[in-house]
């Protein structure tokens, strides 16, 4: 039973999935996506045995893995004066009208943190997915930040101009977590 965040299950699982398919053909794999304080509840209440989702995490009880580190991204429009340019800085934010993820999304969290260390402005619009975000994006509405990982699914596919962030670029941690208890601790180390 896997749980992941909305802005991890639409883009890792796909790959995931039929990797696992080929080394454990037999297991059979429940999933879901929730938010991270859903599936932490969960994952303590053994509802999901392991989930992945952006660090940080601090549960007592619970074992932490972290797999990859995920850079952020920015989607802007076709047009937009950046989409002839490799990289842009944080502090180039302050100047854009930030579309954002709702209340309950961690990745709402990240982005607000690099947004207030960049002095830039959230509009006053929350998606509630990643998808409705681009399409935003799309129609002109302003920016928004992308984790790497759903940039080809996502922006990609909308015809969106991505730009790196200079380095070191903003980024998140992403983990996959596990009751010590788990009968599962040793497969999933």
């Amino acid at each position: 039973r896997l749980g992941a965040i909305y802005t991890i299950g639409p883009y890792l699982l796909p790959k995931l999935i039929p990797i696992l398919r080929r080394t454990a053909p037999s297991m059979q794999l429940l999933i879901q996506e929730n938010f991270t304080h859903v599936l932490g509840e969960e994952l303590k209440n053994g509802q999901v045995d392991v989930i992945l989702l952006a660090l940080p995490f601090v549960e007592p009880g619970i074992v932490t893995r972290a797999v990859y580190d995920e850079p952020f991204m920015v989607a802007v429009p076709k047009g937009h004066p950046w989409e002839g340019r490799k990289r842009v800085t944080s502090e180039e934010l302050s100047n854009e009208s930030l579309l954002m993820l709702g209340e309950g999304h961690c990745f709402r969290e990240q982005a607000l943190d690099l947004c207030a260390s960049a002095k830039a402005h959230e509009l006053e619009f929350r998606a509630t997915s990643l998808t409705t975000l681009v399409q935003m994006v799309r129609g002109g509405a302003g920016v928004t930040l992308l984790p790497a990982l759903a940039v080809p699914t996502e922006a990609d596919r909308a015809g969106l101009s991505v730009r790196s962030f200079s380095n070191p670029p903003p980024a998140r941690t992403i983990a996959l977590v596990w009751r010590k208890s788990s009968p599962l601790g040793a497969a999933l180390r």
